[in-house]
């Protein structure tokens, strides 16, 4: 018989999240994302469009390192995030920064 998980308890990722401090365990992912596909160096300037809860944007800043810089734009509030710029209105709404 198969062991049976509780869902409320999350897997071994969410776990691994909460431990590391993460948004989600979604993070974990786009780690792996940015390792193998997507190049971004440590000067980069990154747009993130939709960005609540803020969980790409604890992976990014990592890699981006403090010269870089992040914008995250949404129209639901997101909790304050160190290194990270975050204007909350639509998208369409934004037309000089």
């Amino acid at each position: 018989m198969p062991h049976k998980t509780n869902y409320r308890d999350g897997d071994s990722y969410t776990r691994k999240s909460k431990k590391e401090g993460y948004r989600s365990r979604a993070s974990f992912k786009l780690k792996e994302i940015l390792e193998k596909d997507i190049k971004i160096h440590n000067d980069s300037t990154v747009i993130d469009e939709g960005s609540f809860p803020g969980r790409r944007e604890e992976v990014v800043t990592e890699h981006i390192g403090s010269k870089g810089k992040i914008t995250a734009v949404d129209i639901q509030p997101m909790r304050e995030m160190k290194d990270c710029l975050f204007i909350q209105k639509k998208i369409e709404d934004i037309r000089d920064i």
